[in-house]
């Protein structure tokens, strides 16, 4: 008992100052000790894919602020791990960079500007990087969501990804659950009465930097909004009987007894006379 008294206990009080977002409720879908994890842990550095993802976002909406939230690592000769971490900690309120991965987000950047689908919608863009909160009626949740851009007629998320070709993101864009994502934002979004198709526009890390725009097929919102409001029922449950998040992955598997079945995955059960 003495060890829990050193954690935080998630109540309401603590997620009116911390809602649930997105990104944590991922982490509470691995585990409830992977979302305290995630809330507790301080990010010494944005992984590469999120600081991309974060730079492109920057660069198309809001490139007058690009001084003010990042800084550029000069050239360092030797300690480079140490002279970074150094240079991080005498720039706390920005995000620092390299000067090569600027380079590569202005390419990305340029190829969604270039496109002529991703051109239009970012034309008819009213509203960038709306911050949404708003309170999960079931569960009395606090949530926030970040639309990228809304229009008049429209909604949507600008995503970096490795590979958009269209016949293979949708697996890709289930894996990352994306899904989860559409069907909060477009709660988020209803709860200012506003309904409006969802899109999704998908800019290649990799050259040529290929551009994809997709709309949001109502079952691909539709499993996310499922998903979202399991989670939050999982997650006033989990408030309840472990308040300091403690669980680990027995948490989402309740009758496992101590342990798991490790079972062969079913193509390869395809290549045996079982």
């Amino acid at each position: 008992m003495a060890e829990k008294t050193q954690r935080t206990k998630i109540d309401l009080a603590f997620l009116n100052g911390r809602p649930l977002s997105y990104s944590s409720l991922k982490e509470f879908e691995r585990s409830p000790a992977h979302y305290y994890h995630y809330i507790t842990t301080k990010k010494k550095e944005f992984s590469w894919d999120k600081m991309m993802g974060s730079l492109v976002d920057c660069l198309i909406f809001s490139a007058d602020n690009f001084d003010r939230r990042y800084a550029f690592y000069p050239k360092f000769k030797k300690d480079k791990t140490v002279n970074k971490e150094m240079f991080r900690e005498s720039h706390p309120k920005k995000i620092c960079i390299e000067i090569e991965d600027f380079q590569l987000a202005k390419q990305i950047a340029k190829s969604v500007r270039n496109n002529s689908s991703a051109k239009a919608f970012i034309k008819a863009t009213t509203q960038t990087q709306w911050k949404i909160r708003f309170t999960d009626k079931a569960t009395g949740l606090p949530i926030v969501v970040i639309i990228d851009g809304k229009g008049d007629s429209f909604a949507y998320d600008l995503k970096t990804a490795k590979d958009g070709n269209p016949d293979g993101y949708h697996r890709s864009a289930y894996d990352y659950k994306y899904h989860l994502q559409a069907g909060m934002y477009c709660r988020g979004l209803e709860s200012k009465r506003i309904f409006v198709p969802f899109w999704h526009i998908v800019a290649e890390k990799e050259e040529p930097f290929c551009v994809s725009v997709f709309k949001d097929h109502e079952d691909f919102i539709e499993a996310g909004k499922q998903d979202f409001e399991k989670l939050l029922t999982k997650f006033a449950h989990c408030m309840k009987i472990d308040p300091y998040f403690e669980s680990g992955y027995e948490f989402h598997s309740p009758n496992v007894q101590g342990h798991h079945t490790l079972e062969l995955p079913y193509y390869a059960r395809t290549k045996y006379e079982l």
